[in-house]
């Protein structure tokens, strides 16, 4: 009886021990996995509900502005689209430490294209060329102020020259691409 009672509780031992490192560790590991998981998503979600709500007060500040300009009820023509990039370009260009050099299509060959546009997409791309002149660390500035920038749509090449003739300064050559927006399909015929 002793052996018997002995025996029994070796295999209930040798079951429950089996159990516990077949079945019960690998579970376990796969919790604490998906716990991990889970810590990572919620810290991405945070993030994400930051920077929606720094979007959010963002979109308030300039629908506030546009109000206090009178803005917001005027229709946004192709061409003012046109202008007003050009503006941000021109504006970024011209800040302290900068000597602008070329900014290719010039401003009224866009606008001259724009009115002999015949299609109505709803979207257009323009390539955008920029020469200019200053400090590396302000041209670095400068290309990431661009990328930010709404009507940036994609980077097709920059070119960073320094030589002892430009010291201190150095050259960008910087080439992108804008897209703009058919606003109500003015940009066909204006």
């Amino acid at each position: 009886m002793k052996k018997t009672i002995a025996t029994s509780l070796v295999v209930v031992l040798a079951v429950f021990g089996a159990w516990h490192f077949l079945l019960h560790k690998p579970g376990h590991v796969q919790m604490e996995d998906l716990k991990r998981q889970i810590q990572t998503q919620e810290k991405k979600l945070a993030a994400y509900n930051i920077a929606l709500s720094s979007i959010q007060a963002k979109m308030k500040e300039y629908d506030s502005t546009c109000a206090e300009l009178g803005l917001d009820d005027i229709a946004y023509s192709g061409e003012d689209e046109v202008i007003s990039l050009y503006r941000t370009m021109d504006s970024l260009c011209h800040r302290t430490g900068y000597e602008l050099e070329e900014i290719t299509p010039s401003l009224d060959e866009v606008i001259q294209f724009l009115r002999r546009w015949e299609s109505a997409e709803a979207r257009v791309y323009i390539p955008i060329n920029i020469k200019i002149k200053g400090d590396y660390k302000k041209l670095t500035s400068l290309v990431e102020d661009i990328e930010s920038h709404a009507y940036f749509d994609h980077l097709d090449n920059t070119k960073l020259t320094g030589n002892d003739e430009l010291y201190p300064d150095c050259r960008l050559d910087i080439a992108f691409v804008a897209g703009l927006n058919n606003r109500m399909g003015m940009l066909d015929s204006e």
